[in-house]
């Protein structure tokens, strides 16, 4: 379970940013859709997905900044998810990415976490009570 940031989306929107949402199409793609911050449904692995048009794993590539959930994040960056590897993906494959934090709760900030060649470091942390910065 992530900390719930609904209310962070929605102020968000309102100061007219917007915000491009996962989409899970398959268990091999990672796609994209401009939330709203109201219209959702229950997507692939039962994870909440915003209900618009779907705008392809390249949609990524033009944002400014990346929230993506974490199981856990060490003390160097090293982020650990749960086995899938959507974001390391995506993350990997971008030509120019920007920062990246993970979204999860201050227990959940550990000294190390197991790491694979594939695995992509975040930026930086969002808890419910911080802001932590790795680089």
């Amino acid at each position: 379970m992530d900390p719930d940031t609904a209310a962070h989306r929605k102020r968000a929107l309102r100061a007219e940013l917007r915000e491009r949402r996962q989409n899970l199409t398959s268990t091999e793609r990672q796609d994209w859709t401009i939330g709203d911050g109201e219209s959702e449904t229950e997507g692939l692995y039962g994870l909440p997905e915003a209900i618009g048009e779907l705008l392809g794993p390249i949609a990524i590539n033009d944002v400014d900044l990346i929230l993506v959930p974490a199981a856990a994040v060490d003390a160097s960056g090293m982020r650990m998810g749960w086995g899938r590897g959507y974001f390391d993906k995506t993350l990997g494959s971008m030509e120019k990415c920007p920062p990246v934090y993970a979204v999860l709760f201050d227990g959940e900030l550990v000294d190390e976490v197991p790491r694979e060649r594939h695995d992509q470091p975040v930026d930086g942390a969002v808890t419910p009570t911080r802001i932590v910065q790795f680089t």
